[in-house]
């Protein structure tokens, strides 16, 4: 009977054990796998004509759905960024779209400038007609669409 109360003693203090060896490892685990790796890209979007910087320019990881829209100064800052090579774009209106790469490390930041030049922006015309006397739509050789 000796015999057994100590082989008993000896599997409780390995299940014991055990189990404070779980309870220090798993938290760390855990966190290891709960958040993704990520850091901050911080840069100014300016004009390369005048070196001034430019508002408004919308700036995306490619391939994410992570953005931002540059401030007075042309700042802006990319929040949650995955780690690892990425591409930045940057486009605005009247101006040629950049792209640039990027290495995000985690919990750090990286800073990615970059200068637009100015691009002209065709528009496709719209021609209107009218007609003073009142005409059926199937008259008219040509497609009709209403605005209100």
């Amino acid at each position: 009977m000796n015999h057994r109360a100590g082989l008993r003693d000896t599997i409780l203090r390995a299940r014991r054990g055990a189990s404070v060896f779980l309870l220090l490892c798993v938290p760390a685990i855990v966190s290891a796998q709960g958040t993704p790796a990520t850091g901050t890209v911080r840069g100014r979007i300016t004009d390369a004509g005048n070196g001034r910087g430019l508002a408004e320019a919308q700036v995306s990881i490619v391939g994410t759905r992570i953005g931002a829209v540059s401030g007075a100064n042309g700042e802006y800052t990319l929040l949650a960024v995955p780690a690892g090579t990425r591409d930045i774009n940057v486009r605005r209106i009247g101006y040629s779209q950049v792209t640039r790469p990027v290495t995000v490390v985690a919990g750090g930041s990286a800073t990615v400038d970059a200068a637009l030049q100015v691009s002209a922006v065709n528009l496709s015309e719209v021609v209107v007609t009218g007609s003073a006397a009142p005409t059926e739509r199937r008259k008219v050789g040509t497609s009709i669409a209403s605005v209100d």
